[in-house]
């Protein structure tokens, strides 16, 4: 067989694990708390869901279990009041939202500056029009909501989606045990408005 492989008639060795390695790479940066996120985030054919989910395990994966199933209980706790929140600003219209998540654009290149989130959007958007560094930039609402579980989790979305230079800190503390609970109702709010 040596002969045969160096001289032809057979082909030679190959690795097996070849056909598994992009499977083997993207475990292996599931297994590291940041980059899980950054791969899917990267990835132009990944959907809203799985950029969310990447960003929960990631958060999850900081946080650990243990914290979790501590936290299970308010989580629940949290999402229910958010789903009745939610139901409760849908009866009342969507025009009902005055809080919600945005981002601040550069005027020129349309990159993501910061990202915040408000329980009054409008009043924000002043604050930032008198603030002599941020007034330079477009103030966009990309989400539109007043449950401020929502608000937390949309916030770190973007933050994870668009990396803002002008962010002083992450919007959910990776030690901040109702993180998981902030993500999930973040995913649930996304579902059900695409």
């Amino acid at each position: 067989r040596i002969h045969q492989a160096l001289f032809g008639g057979e082909r030679g060795w190959q690795d097996p694990l070849e056909p598994y390695k992009p499977a083997l790479a993207s475990f292996s940066a599931s297994l590291i708390p940041g980059l899980n996120s950054y791969m899917v985030l990267n990835d132009p054919e990944a959907s809203t869901a799985s950029k969310v989910f990447a960003v929960g395990t990631d958060v999850l994966s900081v946080v650990g279990v243990g914290a979790v199933i501590k936290v299970a209980k308010a989580g629940g706790t949290l999402v229910k009041g958010a789903v009745a929140g939610a139901k409760a600003a849908q009866g009342a219209g969507k025009a009902a939202a005055q809080g919600g998540v945005y981002v601040l654009l550069n005027n020129k290149t349309g990159a993501v500056m910061r990202s915040g989130r408000s329980i009054d959007l409008v009043r924000r958007r002043g604050e930032h029009l008198r603030d002599p560094v941020l007034k330079v930039f477009k103030f966009d609402v990309v989400f539109e909501t007043n449950i401020k579980a929502e608000q937390r989790g949309l916030e770190q979305y973007l933050h994870n989606l668009h990396a803002p230079p002008l962010n002083k800190i992450r919007p959910i503390s990776p030690w901040n045990p109702k993180g998981p609970g902030y993500m999930r109702a973040a995913m649930e709010f996304l579902e059900n408005n695409q």
